[in-house]
C-alpha cells in the first residue's frame, strides 16, 4: 500500500483540470477517500431523481468529484408572487432537495 506522501504527491501531480487550484493541496491530503460505486451512488440516486438539476456528466477522482449539468429554464426563471426578479429561492431549493436526500440515504449519510 501506498505511504500518505507517495498519495498526496500522486494526487498533486494528476490533478485534473476540472478541480480548481485552490482546492488540489485540499483534496492531496485529504485522509477520506470515496470509492467509485459512491460516487455513482451520488450521480443516480441523488442527482439522477433531482426535480431541478439534470445532470449530464460527471468525472471523479479519488477524493474529488464533478458533477456538470443544468436547471431547465422553466425552473430557473420561476418567480415567487410576490417577486419581479426571478425567484432565487428556487435554485436553493434544488440544492436543499438534493442535500434532504443525502442526509436519508442509508449508504450515503455518512
Amino acid at each position: 500500500e501506498k505511504s500518505k506522501e507517495d498519495k498526496m504527491l500522486e494526487r498533486l501531480i494528476e490533478t485534473p483540470p476540472w478541480l480548481p487550484p485552490s482546492l488540489a493541496a485540499f483534496a492531496a491530503t485529504s485522509p477520506v477517500e470515496v470509492s467509485l460505486s459512491h460516487w455513482k451512488k451520488i450521480r443516480t440516486d441523488l442527482l439522477g431523481e433531482s426535480d431541478g438539476f439534470l445532470c449530464t456528466s460527471w468525472d471523479s477522482t479519488d477524493v474529488a468529484a464533478v458533477f456538470r449539468g443544468r436547471i431547465p429554464r422553466t425552473y430557473a426563471n420561476s418567480k415567487a408572487d410576490d417577486e419581479e426578479e426571478p425567484n432565487e429561492k428556487s435554485m436553493a431549493a434544488i440544492f436543499d432537495q438534493i442535500q434532504q436526500k443525502l442526509e436519508k440515504h442509508p449508504e450515503l449519510k455518512d
